[in-house]
């Protein structure tokens, strides 16, 4: 996988508004897991502006979704940064 950016305050907001992700310790990829395993990412390489997500189903398939960031932001009622 493409460098992934450090997930900021809103992201992790956003997640926490969803369910409870944990995060890695270098801070780039969030994971929830029960039956199926959700991580998100959030790469450089598309300037940030996208979440990466993988879904492993319970008979282990994956299933890989790419879904603009302020959408999820927006979604979970977290206010966009301004910056």
């Amino acid at each position: 996988m493409a460098g992934c950016m450090q997930l900021d305050n809103q992201d992790r907001a956003a997640l926490r508004a969803l369910d409870d992700f944990t995060i890695s310790a270098d801070g780039e990829i969030a994971t929830v897991a029960g039956k199926m395993k959700v991580e998100v990412v959030r790469p450089a390489d598309e300037g940030g502006d996208r979440l990466w997500l993988t879904i492993r189903l319970p008979g282990g398939e994956d299933l890989n979704v790419r879904i603009q960031r302020t959408a999820l932001l927006q979604q979970c009622g977290v206010e966009a940064d301004e910056s």
